[in-house]
């Protein structure tokens, strides 16, 4: 039957395959716009949006889906049967609570199935680099607010033009990130110099702790992995080590996502773990609790109004304060279980064809942002992270039908 689809498919659109590529150039431009506005709502800049801009972009997501879903006859029914299922609950808690970036994030994993990955990474690159350095300069020239907070030190934390220190240092973690997954092993040792320097960037200027670390250890790991690849001896001791240490990798993901739920759900102030845990996790835990103490989880989310301190260093006090920065937790909370199920179930099914395909360098990041969300909320903000799209890209050219075959583990990456 399908065959037979096939060809009637093939009569009415004699060359999908040159439509697609058209329709793909201009996802990548769609997306671009997305992310440019999203990163600009994410600034001090006041920008007088048109009214109907963000609807019209929508519409265009809308049509591109729409249209690439009629050109192009999918092999795979597995994994459109598994893209439905993240579809149809990301489009319920759309519903259910307003949050129209589930719909965006859901329609451009469908638009972004068999793209070249390496340009959605190269757009997103170009987009919010050039955005934040123009941001980063304006805001020392005083065309944007360049907002200073005071950490618990007394220390001055500035935010280059952003809303908040640590969404800078964010940025720039995850925009280091896709540099790494664009260069892996060519990179220089220049740039990963530049990646430490960064680190130490962010920690004295923005005081960000969580990014500080991670950017560290992406540079540590790039550079390790760069001595590796430079010997090519596939008979080195460290091979066992290194299905040992892939292995723990893969399942960063649902480890960190079920530590963060579950340590703030049984979290006890007068417990000694607790509060160590708490004080090391910067007061996390304790906020998680207070968001199950307030708010039930739900199956498809709920609307709940967030009051952090971005946008202004006016203090808004403790009793305003109503944040959830626990990328699981927001999810969990904000979307409902069943996206925080979808979300998770994605990255572990990428970190897992990563590590098939021995792709340690997108493993790692992907392990990396397991960790990065534990502490603040950017999973699914399109402005922060493109890997959400990795899976269903032509990168993997992920089939469900063979994810279980193990003739495929030993499968070079697709280039």
């Amino acid at each position: 039957m399908f065959s037979k689809i096939k060809t009637i498919h093939s009569h009415i659109i004699p060359n999908p395959e040159r439509i697609v590529k058209i329709l793909d150039n201009f996802a990548l431009v769609l997306y671009g716009l997305f992310i440019f506005e999203a990163f600009l709502r994410s600034t001090t800049m006041v920008i007088d949006w048109p009214t109907k801009y963000h609807f019209v972009l929508k519409v265009f997501l809308l049509l591109l889906v729409i249209t690439k879903s009629f050109v192009k006859v999918f092999d795979d029914i597995a994994s459109y049967v598994l893209l439905f299922l993240c579809a149809l609950g990301y489009t319920v808690a759309y519903i259910q609570g307003y949050h129209g970036i589930l719909l965006e994030i859901i329609l451009f994993i469908v638009l972004f199935k068999d793209i070249d990955f390496k340009k959605v990474a190269i757009v997103f690159l170009g987009t919010i680099g050039t955005s934040l350095l123009i941001i980063m300069l304006s805001s020392q020239l005083g065309i944007v607010n360049n907002l200073t907070f005071i950490s618990e030190g007394n220390s001055q934390r500035y935010s280059f033009g952003v809303n908040y220190p640590t969404d800078f240092s964010a940025l720039v973690l995850y925009l280091c990130m896709v540099w790494a997954f664009i260069r892996r092993e060519y990179i220089s040792y220049i740039e990963i110099c530049l990646f430490y320097g960064l680190a130490f960037f962010i920690l004295f200027m923005c005081v960000a702790r969580t990014s500080t670390i991670c950017l560290v250890i992406l540079a540590t790991f790039l550079l390790i992995y760069k001595l590796i690849m430079a010997k090519k001896n596939e008979d080195t001791p460290t091979k066992k080590s290194t299905r040992v240490i892939s292995l723990l990798m893969t399942f960063a993901i649902p480890v960190c996502g079920a530590f963060s739920i579950f340590s703030s759900y049984l979290f006890k102030p007068d417990k000694v773990l607790f509060s160590k845990l708490d004080s090391i996790f910067s007061g996390r835990l304790s906020l998680g609790r207070t968001t199950f103490d307030h708010y039930d989880v739900k199956l498809f989310g709920q609307e709940i109004p967030l009051v952090g301190n971005g946008g202004s260093t006016l203090s808004r006090g403790k009793d305003a304060y109503n944040f959830i920065d626990s990328s699981y937790l927001n999810i969990l909370f904000r979307y409902g279980a069943f996206v925080l199920i979808c979300t998770v179930l994605l990255l572990f099914i990428t970190s897992i064809v990563a590590r098939q395909r021995k792709d340690y360098v997108s493993l790692f990041i992907i392990a990396l942002i397991a960790v990065h969300c534990i502490m603040e909320h950017h999973l699914l903000d399109l402005q922060f992270d493109p890997f959400i799209f990795l899976l269903f890209s032509s990168y993997y050219g992920f089939n469900i039908s063979n994810f279980f075959k193990r003739k495929n583990i030993d499968k070079e990456v697709a280039q």
